[in-house]
């Protein structure tokens, strides 16, 4: 009963789970993008490069009155770790800030 339960209750934890952070382009706000790797990821079939890829639009919280929904492209290998990543419509915080230690 009790890995039933268990199944159910979540949050144990951040293994399994890729985050990252994108800027809009247009308003600034920057937001938080969480990925499930055991549960989002699609298998890669064909010519592409990586294992599994997920695509999602993420839209900020709306108080800067800016909807634009910006398209997260990720690419990861058969071990589940992250190969490409692409934002169309805002750029990777973490990206822009290691641009700026070079």
């Amino acid at each position: 009963m009790r890995r039933i339960a268990a199944l159910f209750a979540g949050g144990g934890g951040e293994r399994g789970i890729y985050r990252t952070t994108v800027r809009c382009d247009r308003c600034g706000e920057e937001i938080p993008v969480r990925v499930d790797l055991g549960r989002e990821l699609t298998p890669t079939y064909g010519e592409r490069t990586g294992a599994y890829h997920v695509r999602k639009g993420v839209v900020g919280s709306g108080m800067n009155r800016c909807f634009r929904t910006i398209d997260v492209r990720l690419t990861f290998d058969e071990e589940k770790r992250i190969v490409d990543r692409e934002a169309r419509g805002g750029s990777f915080v973490d990206e822009e800030r290691q641009e700026k230690r070079n």
